[in-house]
């Protein structure tokens, strides 16, 4: 499996469910410093139980034994958040550490990058801009590309400044053959990232104008073809995506966002790549020890530069399973967004909707959306319902980038193959409480 890259209140609202989650909000003192003076990653003796908390707290004993045996079957995970619904009740667990290096525990407040559960968010955008008659399945995306006015930034130290990108033509390669549906089912053609490189943090002055005419001039097949290509995941489709967004309501993504999604659904701890909230969880790589940079995303956050909290993302896991109190418009186009396209399905055999996946090779169908960067690694996953609405859900988030297992890793991370949140959101589904 290929793993794709791309997340301080107490009172967490799930649906019309208060939820009350304890934090721990210790910090230790750590154990030695290094050489420099620096704080190193070894967690103070006996400090890692100080660091598990719960809401309720205590946790039923079933749920309890449920997400300590899931936490188990992960190895070299600095600290994580499990949160669970179930038939209209909410459990929320925390464990292990936000930072190593200053032995903050993991708790409520703890921001996480969220990689691409962040294509949910832009898939229920489109959804509503179906619903609502602003966009059709069928149109093609340039029609909506406009230019980048305003949202055409890179990071700090770029030179020299992008320039406008113009209105795409039918003129331009592929794109005169592309759907937005397209876009949002991984079929344009579009690979995954843009040549010059495969790691999208080593490229922060990758501008948005340089991925529009990018996309703009990606050569077409021979012979065209305006039926879906074969499925293939692209970073760079759901980024387009960003844009169409863009040209529909005439704002930026992530204002598009918040104004649609956030805040209706009071998820006031979530952030795109602008300043860098606190408190942020240190991400680690996939030793589980080495801390990394977090992971800008100037030309691409519509397929990856959400950070949020677990109360937030319960919040949304609320909304993904369509709960009671979850507005309309937002319950709709999960429903749709949800729902998989006939005749599509992932490298992995799984029904593909719009970012969701629906996979029949576990113990139950499951619905479920992924998320990697280089020190996270998160899954929301609900249990697919034969009818009606998911009544069982599961998010997770953690500070440890998954090892692939193709190619072979190096000796450092070969211990720790496999997706530690996907690992125990799956578990979690498949033994439910």
């Amino acid at each position: 499996m290929t793993y794709r890259r791309f997340l301080p209140s107490a009172l967490c609202f799930i649906g019309v469910i208060a939820l009350t989650v304890a934090g721990c909000g210790q910090k230790y003192t750590p154990a030695s410093t290094g050489g420099t003076g620096s704080p190193t990653n070894a967690p103070p003796p006996g400090a890692l139980q100080s660091c598990i908390s719960s809401s309720p707290s205590p946790l039923p004993s079933a749920v309890a034994s449920l997400f300590v045996a899931a936490v188990a079957r992960t190895k070299g995970v600095p600290g994580g958040a499990i949160g669970f619904y179930e038939n209209g009740t909410a459990y929320a667990y925390y464990w292990g550490y936000a930072d190593q290096g200053t032995g903050t525990c993991m708790g409520p407040s703890s921001i996480m990058e969220l990689g691409s559960l962040t294509k949910t968010f832009t898939a229920m955008l489109i959804a509503q801009a179906y619903n609502s008659g602003l966009v059709a399945a069928s149109d093609n995306p340039a029609t909506y590309i406009n230019t980048l006015s305003g949202g055409d930034t890179v990071g700090a130290g770029c030179s020299p400044p992008p320039t406008a990108t113009p209105v795409p033509t039918s003129g331009y390669g592929d794109m005169a053959q592309m759907t937005v549906s397209m876009l949002t089912t991984h079929t344009s053609g579009l690979p995954d990232t843009p040549p010059g490189g495969g790691d999208l943090k080593t490229r922060p002055c990758y501008s948005p104008n340089e991925l529009v005419q990018f996309v703009e001039t990606y050569p077409s097949p021979s012979p065209p073809s305006p039926t879906p290509h074969a499925y293939n995941y692209s970073n760079i489709g759901f980024g387009t995506l960003g844009y169409v967004i863009q040209g529909i309501y005439k704002q930026d993504w992530f204002t598009v966002t918040k104004s649609k999604i956030l805040m209706p659904l009071a998820m006031s701890n979530t952030y795109d790549v602008g300043a860098v909230p606190t408190p942020h969880a240190q991400g680690y790589n996939c030793d589980g020890t080495t801390a990394v940079q977090n992971w800008p995303l100037d030309a691409w956050p519509a397929a990856g530069a959400l950070r949020s909290t677990l109360p937030d993302m319960m919040k949304y896991l609320a909304a993904a399973m369509q709960q009671t109190g979850t507005p309309a418009s937002i319950s709709q186009a999960m429903a749709l967004a949800e729902t998989p396209v006939a005749g599509i399905f992932t490298s992995d055999g799984a029904a593909q909707g719009m970012a969701w996946a629906t996979a029949t090779d576990h113990k139950i169908p499951m619905i479920s959306k992924d998320g990697v960067t280089d020190g996270f690694n998160s899954w929301i996953g609900m249990v697919a319902p034969v009818s009606g609405v998911p009544t069982i859900g599961v998010v997770v988030l953690t500070n440890r980038a998954p090892v692939d297992p193709t190619p072979p890793p190096d000796a450092t991370c070969a211990p720790y193959v496999g997706a530690p949140a996907d690992q125990i959101g799956i578990y979690i589904l498949e033994n439910p409480p």
